[in-house]
């Protein structure tokens, strides 16, 4: 009998590798011996690693679960591997085009466009900061009107994610699209209640031609998954490590590289 190890168990039993060549088949990736880490980068969209974190997790788990059926007659394990099969036969895939019928389903709303806005903020090792907002606008039936990315001045996350609302609204009252209706979708909770906080006059701290902003636009916010605010988040990621920002739209092209302006579109264009 081999020896109870935890290699032996995860990776080299008859049981593990044959969980282990199933996942790769399944996702149509390698999977490498014992390093959990880099198996583990293998996505860089949020909603496929929180995917396949799980699809990892339930293999070891079932892994777990399948000793315990073979030495301690605990459970029937082995109707977890079978379950776990019928899934679906290619759950990337599955998993990418549900997150676009979500996102789809944004736009069946009143209003005439719709916004995403995200900020990003970190403090290095140095404690300098990193501050970036980033977003986009597109009208109801998903034709994209403009990106923005680029740094700002930002003491805290929750500062970086009004300053990516204030810009968006501030290109929108500047813009022809002025007096269209537009809904706003950010992931930041907190900034939506002190949004409401400052319409209702019962924020003290905010400028005054902050507040004329807010109630001159015919802006609505609302809460969204960040999972389905992942092209704001990495636009804003991108902007905090910008020198300058930058705005694409069909009336103003370029202060920056075309490359650049290529890369938005096709990213935000991949949203709708």
């Amino acid at each position: 009998m081999k020896e109870e190890t935890q290699e032996h168990i995860f990776w080299d039993c008859e049981v593990a590798q044959w969980a282990w060549s199933f996942v790769s088949s399944w996702w149509g990736i390698k999977v490498l011996k014992g390093d959990i880490m880099q198996n583990l980068a293998h996505f860089k969209s949020p909603s496929l690693k929180v995917a396949w974190g799980i699809t990892w997790s339930v293999t070891l788990w079932t892994l777990w679960l399948g000793r315990n059926q073979l030495i301690l007659v605990w459970c029937q394990s082995v109707n977890l591997l079978e379950e776990s099969a019928t899934w679906s036969s290619n759950p990337a895939r599955s998993i990418i085009r549900s997150n676009k019928n979500r996102i789809g389903n944004l736009y069946n709303i009143n209003a005439e466009l719709v916004g995403f806005i995200d900020g990003a903020w970190k403090m290095g090792m140095n404690q300098e900061i990193q501050a970036g907002i980033g977003g986009y606008l597109k009208d109801k039936e998903g034709n994209l009107l403009f990106i923005f990315s680029g740094p700002v001045k930002a003491l805290s996350a929750i500062q970086s994610e009004f300053e990516a609302m204030m810009f968006l609204v501030i290109k929108i009252l500047e813009s022809p699209w002025c007096n269209n209706h537009c809904l706003i979708y950010s992931d930041s909770l907190e900034l939506v209640k002190r949004i409401q906080r400052i319409r209702l006059g019962h924020d003290h701290e905010c400028e005054e031609r902050i507040k004329d902003f807010l109630l001159v636009a015919k802006v609505e916010f609302k809460k969204v998954d960040r999972i389905l605010n992942c092209e704001a988040d990495n636009l804003a990621k991108q902007g905090a490590t910008r020198q300058k920002m930058g705005l694409v739209d069909d009336q103003f092209l370029a202060e920056f590289d075309d490359d650049w302006v290529s890369d938005l579109v096709v990213e935000a264009g991949a949203v709708a």
